[in-house]
């Protein structure tokens, strides 16, 4: 068991953000402190094949890396195709506590529902279960909880030919009720899925009747994984570390001045092919960028500040606000981003394909047997692939850019 620590929310810098704006009954039920997040600490992703391919994996975890960089966070995808919560409780010992998690999310549901009209005994199965990953963790480790209600069912995309389960995302929302019950008892946190998915399905329609972030009905895709994405850091911590650009003139009466700022924390990019439209819609750009200016130094009146090779901006002091990122840190947080999706595609197929296929072979005392061995010694090869890469993500991240600015006061 990992030793005890205090549970300490930094509620004066990071501040929970509610899912309003819709009357899907779990859209508002988070937990009114903030998640807290140590240097090093480890975030573990416990779910069915939504987390194996690790779309919304990849952009919270490159949001938090870009945001963050200076806490050196680790992740690790613990989710597998097709399972329910009795499976994910079987994998529980080697793939969520063996790992030393500082935060562990829950993302199952999906498939516990059956694909089929609402079934009490299996909504009971699924609490059943779920109630009992929750007490392990509460018992055994002293971990962060983030229990995330099952995503929305898109049923305009089923296949050709094939009928849809009548209510199917009115049940999931009903599996979603039992995550936020387990939060409230467990003291975890909750984030609502379900809701941000469909609203912003909505939205896109109004622009494309086509529109899907869910092309199988099942899977979000990486556009359906960025609101995932958005949606857990707004419910977990909105608004996300700020940082002062302090600007700051030559003389208490000069007409300018000059200087340089290193930066290292990134407004998270995105997939400019595939994302640029929900980008736009959830604003993301704006919403997590962590820089703002502050003129608090200058004398009133207009000024013009040019920063790194940006386009120049006028601000009137005093002044405190968020600026055009300069195109050497968009660069870099293109790069970073990359890096991390190439993680997720060698963690889905080198690392998660071959924990799926222990799935359903032997009894469930072999089966446990084998998930405890199968990261030390079937898939140590693949693992240090990965952690390579994943320093190449943090020395990356570690290289401070350092960004010239420039003030001139502007005649009225």
């Amino acid at each position: 068991m990992k030793p005890m620590r205090r549970r300490i929310f930094l509620t004066s810098t990071l501040t929970l953000g509610l899912l309003l704006g819709s009357m899907h009954p779990a859209a508002a039920q988070v937990r009114g402190e903030s998640l807290e997040l140590k240097s090093r600490d480890r975030i573990v992703f416990l779910g069915d094949s939504i987390t194996h391919g690790g779309h919304y994996v990849a952009s919270f975890e490159n949001a938090l890396r870009c945001l963050m960089p200076e806490k050196n966070l680790s992740f690790f995808n613990a989710g597998v195709s097709g399972d329910v919560a009795a499976h994910a409780l079987e994998r529980l010992d080697a793939e969520v506590i063996a790992q030393l998690p500082d935060v562990v999310t829950i993302l199952l549901g999906m498939n516990d529902a059956g694909y089929r009209a609402f079934d009490e005994e299996l909504l009971a199965h699924y609490r059943r279960d779920m109630t009992a990953i929750v007490k392990r963790l509460r018992a055994e480790t002293e971990v962060e909880l983030v229990l995330l209600s099952p995503t929305y069912y898109d049923e305009r995309q089923v296949a050709e030919g094939r009928i849809p389960p009548p209510g199917y995302n009115d049940t999931l929302i009903r599996y979603g009720e039992v995550c936020r019950q387990l939060a409230e008892e467990y003291d975890g946190h909750f984030v609502d899925l379900n809701a941000p998915l469909l609203q912003a399905t909505e939205r896109l329609r109004t622009q494309d009747e086509n529109a899907t972030l869910v092309p199988d009905a099942i899977h979000p895709a990486e556009a359906g994984g960025m609101v995932m994405a958005h949606a857990m850091l707004r419910g977990l911590l909105d608004p996300p570390v700020k940082r002062a650009l302090k600007l700051q003139a030559s003389g208490k009466s000069a007409r300018s001045g000059q200087g340089e700022f290193k930066l290292r924390a990134l407004s998270p990019a995105w997939d400019a092919e595939t994302c640029s439209a929900i980008a736009a819609d959830l604003d993301w750009a704006n919403q997590w960028n962590p820089y703002y200016l502050q003129t608090s130094f200058l004398g009133r009146g207009r000024w013009k500040v040019w920063l790194g090779d940006a386009e120049p901006v006028i601000v009137e002091e005093p002044h405190a606000g968020k600026f055009i990122l300069p195109a050497s840190l968009v660069e870099r947080a293109a790069r970073v981003q990359a890096l991390v999706d190439h993680r997720r595609r060698m963690v889905w197929t080198d690392i998660r394909d071959e924990v799926w296929k222990v799935k359903g072979d032997g009894t469930p005392d072999s089966r446990k047997e084998r998930y405890a061995k199968i990261h030390s010694q079937t898939l140590k090869l693949a693992w240090v692939k990965i952690v390579v890469l994943s320093r190449e993500i943090a020395a990356l991240l570690a290289q401070p850019l350092v960004v010239p600015y420039r003030i001139e006061r502007q005649d009225d």
